[in-house]
């Protein structure tokens, strides 16, 4: 009996390790916000843009969300896109701007120091984007992870240019 019972204690705490582990999702929600859902409890952050994708850092601490932001005033003025990082720890916004394109890939690094954004590396301490480009960080040094459910939204693929579906 008490080794049943220690086979079904580690089965659980393998299983809340997990990154497939149930008790995360991030969802987008009406009015230019998202939802959060960690362990049971639910958080919601409103943004100031449309959230037309997102993507979450695999230790799921961050997420970066874009979309369209609003329109300017002016007609016939170049449609900007709306970035946003989030700490999920606390859905406080980090840092808020805009980009005249994209973002079409966002990577973390897996020290949780800077976000690839495209070509374009957000440093998380000072949260301001710098002078460096993608091609100063080595592949090795990216956070890498399965998928799991919420970890990306709207996501395209680069080869076939097709929206891949969410994980679940």
């Amino acid at each position: 009996m008490i080794k049943f019972a220690s086979f079904l204690v580690v089965l659980f705490l393998f299983a809340c390790s997990s990154p497939k582990a149930v008790g995360f999702d991030v969802r987008p929600a009406p009015q230019n916000s998202i939802e959060v859902e960690k362990l049971g409890a639910r958080k919601s952050a409103r943004l100031n843009h449309r959230v037309d994708a997102f993507e979450v850092k695999c230790d799921k601490s961050l997420i970066v969300v874009w979309g369209e932001a609003p329109p300017l005033k002016k007609v016939g003025s170049i449609p900007f896109n709306g970035v946003t990082i989030i700490s999920l720890t606390d859905m406080r916004p980090l840092s808020s701007f805009t980009l005249s394109r994209g973002p079409f890939e966002v990577k973390f690094t897996r020290d949780g120091s800077a976000i690839l954004i495209d070509e374009s590396l957000f440093d998380i301490k000072s949260r301001k984007m710098t002078d460096q480009s993608a091609d100063s960080i080595e592949i090795s040094l990216l956070d890498k992870c399965t998928d799991f459910k919420g970890k990306y939204f709207g996501r395209i693929d680069s080869m076939t240019g097709k929206l891949l579906p969410n994980p679940q």
